[in-house]
């Protein structure tokens, strides 16, 4: 809604605005996936002025189509599958050209979910009891194309995390 940018100052962290923008965001990033461009390399700088919009009214650095202050939570995107469990072969498809980093949704081709949908909003909440990070965010940048834009298409980007590494078993059918 219009409204969200007409503010003068960013919502404040965790208020019902706050959280109002986020969750408009991950509709914006679901319904924006599922686009076809004609250039895929165009992604990012497709949609820059809207995040433009969403990092003043977040108060939040923007880094390659994800939020800087909420980042271990925004790398639980997901690919969307066909119902049944599958992922179109189409997903997989990539046109050779890098357009965003590995970590963001940009860097796919075909609908994403924004965010696991197992995972609570409580999740991105400083006081949250029932999520707990596994990882601590060390550094996080990225490197645009043009420095005039930043909220547009990146050469690069770099994500450091500190975590413990974990055994695990892969189990057929499950996801």
């Amino acid at each position: 809604p219009p409204t969200i940018f007409d503010a003068v100052r960013p919502a404040s962290r965790g208020s019902e605005e706050w959280w109002a923008v986020h969750r408009i965001w991950e509709n914006v990033v679901r319904d924006y996936s599922r686009r076809l461009l004609s250039h895929p390399s165009d992604k990012l700088a497709a949609c820059a002025g809207l995040a433009e919009m969403f990092a003043h009214a977040l108060g939040a650095t923007y880094v390659a189509g994800l939020w800087h202050d909420t980042l271990l939570v925004n790398l639980f995107w997901q690919p969307c599958d066909d119902g049944a469990g599958r992922l179109p072969p189409a997903s997989y498809r990539h046109d050779g050209q890098y357009r965003a980093p590995s970590w963001s949704w940009a860097s796919f081709e075909g609908e994403v979910m924004p965010r696991v949908s197992s995972l609570p909003d409580s999740a991105l909440r400083d006081e949250s009891t029932e999520f707990q990070a596994m990882a601590e965010l060390v550094e996080c940048a990225v490197m645009p194309e043009d420095e005039n834009l930043p909220f547009g298409a990146v050469v690069r980007g770099l994500l450091t995390l500190r975590t413990r590494m974990l055994k695990v078993q892969s189990i057929v059918g499950s996801h």
